[in-house]
């Protein structure tokens, strides 16, 4: 008694409750191999509904890439940097260690590697 248990149980309009309380109960068995020794009352329900997703496109916006000061303020960048150094970012400042390479990425951001 008092124990809550959180989990994420299907359910469609017009579900039975009874039916939802079986899924429920039926998922710790599935999960760790054990069943509730009491019946389940389902005290709050939770509904998330979604439409169909939207179509997204990651680019590069902003300033160009001030190589002279090493400011990435988020527009067109082809550069390829060795460490050590730093770059000012949009919201951030990126540390380049000894033996690593920076490549802006044409989906904004920066991929790190180890030098070779």
């Amino acid at each position: 008694a008092g124990q809550g248990h959180e989990l994420d149980v299907p359910a469609e309009p017009g579900d039975a409750p009874a039916a939802v309380r079986a899924r429920f109960a039926a998922l710790p068995r599935r999960r760790v191999g054990f069943e509730l020794a009491v019946d389940v009352e389902i005290v709050s329900a939770r509904c998330a509904a979604s439409d169909a997703p939207r179509a997204a496109t990651l680019e590069r916006r902003g300033a160009a890439w001030d190589a002279a000061t090493l400011t990435d303020a988020g527009g067109p960048c082809a550069a390829r940097l060795r460490g050590p150094c730093s770059v000012a970012l949009p919201d951030a400042t990126m540390f380049v260690a000894e033996g690593w390479t920076a490549t802006a990425l044409p989906v904004g951001g920066w991929m790190l590697e180890r030098a070779r």
